[in-house]
């Protein structure tokens, strides 16, 4: 997948949070930690002979740097080994190579190289911004089986919505800001992130005389020492005719969605914890009420997920009777959902698997799905647990149906993604279950 500028954004910048390393670690605690960063996610599945199945293989954006609060990122999870031969292949580097060279250029090394265009303001528009796999990533394909060009396309797809990362630490250190009043939108960018930090662009209607694409304004002011990682405001004009923004303090979602949407915006939900704004209301947004935006831009609202709770650690049950199991759960606050499937390995009665996973810090009263073996099967008749992370409820239980299989759904909160979309589910994809097995799905309660 080969990302080429298409110039600079015309959307604002969010505020950045660190993206954790989640490569090698299991699929339920990736998407905890997911969560807990205030980001969503989407889970795909490919083998792999390095990491065992239900392990993250990849992810976008990667662990260590900045990424727009609230935006969408890509787990690749291990369906374990495909069994098929590897064979080794010389990738070649691209970034900052003009599309046309870039694409000859793998397409002579024998790939088929898909294209996603994303806002850069910092490459010209044309020029290659990032690859996936690069030779970091050591680019290694099945010799029968590969990611599907779908399976990629999705993944590119998700790398647009996350939006500009910033790759510097969030030290503490401090800065100057520099002057980039009068500076095209592109130049003052730049120079804001030489200085290591975060510029946020408002549009503002073009005056008559004005220079389109010039800044008017700064905040902080040129000179101010600042933290480093801290957001400057700039005022650009803009050609386009501007829509002002409602102002949805204080209102539920669904009343804030439906305000903005109507007035021509698209909308971003992040949540927080808020000791003085009640739950399901909005604390804060961005744009803020009354500032002019471009129609069909994103606004980014912050819902209350009410005051601060002590977190629980989930415990481990599995290899527990199911009655020992159910006790440890509920004498923590936790709600207990119970799969039966059958098992040569596990004895009948016995805790076969768990989700979320053993350490994982949930909210108190959240509900963990357990599945208990109910012993050997009557029949020797085995499916492969489909993976439906990432599709309506409904979907996945025509998806599971269809299988020979039971799905079991779960209201989850906090994932960020939308309504009846489901986050997890136990057992994992990929995972080898008797026909008429239930598997738990927890889908998102839209909170």
């Amino acid at each position: 997948m080969v990302v080429v500028s298409s110039g600079p954004p015309t959307i604002r910048l969010g505020a950045y949070v660190g993206m954790p390393e989640l490569v090698g670690v299991p699929q339920g605690r990736a998407l905890t930690l997911i969560q807990e960063a205030g980001l969503s996610s989407q889970v795909f599945n490919d083998y792999s002979d390095v990491h065992k199945r239900g392990d993250v293989i990849g992810q976008l954006p990667a662990g260590g740097g900045g990424v727009a609060s609230g935006a969408e990122s890509v787990l690749l999870v291990s369906s374990g080994s495909s069994g098929t031969p590897l064979r080794e292949q010389v990738l070649p580097e691209v970034v900052g190579k003009p599309e046309a060279e870039a694409v000859s250029a793998l397409q002579s090394a024998g790939f088929s190289p898909q294209l996603v265009r994303q806002p850069s303001d910092t490459v010209p528009a044309g020029v290659v911004s990032a690859q996936l796999p690069s030779r970091a990533s050591l680019a290694v394909a099945p010799t029968k089986k590969s990611m599907p060009w779908w399976l990629w396309a999705l993944v590119a797809f998700a790398l647009v919505a996350v939006g500009a990362v910033a790759y510097f630490a969030m030290s503490g250190e401090t800065t100057v800001v520099p002057d980039v009043i009068g500076l095209t939108q592109e130049g003052a960018v730049t120079s804001l992130e030489a200085a290591g930090l975060v510029a946020e662009v408002i549009a503002v209607e073009l005056a008559e005389g004005g220079e389109i694409g010039a800044v008017l304004k700064q905040d902080p002011a040129a000179g101010a020492e600042v933290n480093r990682g801290s957001v400057v405001k700039l005022e650009v004009p803009s050609t386009e005719k501007l829509v002002e923004v409602p102002d949805v303090r204080g209102e539920n979602q669904a009343d804030a969605t439906r305000a903005l949407e109507d007035a021509g915006f698209k909308v971003a939900v992040t949540r927080r914890e808020s000791n003085s704004v009640d739950t399901g209301l909005v604390i804060e947004q961005a744009p803020a009420g009354g500032q002019g935006a471009t129609a069909q831009s994103t606004v980014e609202i912050v819902i209350s997920s009410g005051p601060a709770q002590e977190l629980v650690k989930v415990p481990d049950v599995e290899g527990l009777a199911s009655a020992d199991a159910q006790t440890a759960l509920t004498d923590l606050g936790l709600k207990v959902v119970i799969a039966q499937n059958p098992s040569t390995q596990v004895a009948a009665g016995i805790v076969i698997s768990q989700l979320p996973a053993v350490g994982d810090t949930v909210a108190p009263g959240t509900s963990v799905g357990i599945v208990v073996s109910t012993g050997p099967a009557a029949t020797t008749d085995e499916v492969e647990a489909p993976n439906v992370v990432g599709v309506t409820l409904a979907e996945a239980q025509q998806v599971m149906t269809d299988a020979g299989l039971e799905a079991i759904p779960v209201p989850s909160t906090g994932s960020g993604r939308p309504a009846n979309e489901v986050v997890a589910q136990t057992p994992e994809a990929g995972a080898s279950v008797q026909k008429g097995s239930g598997v738990v799905l927890f889908y998102s309660s839209g909170q």
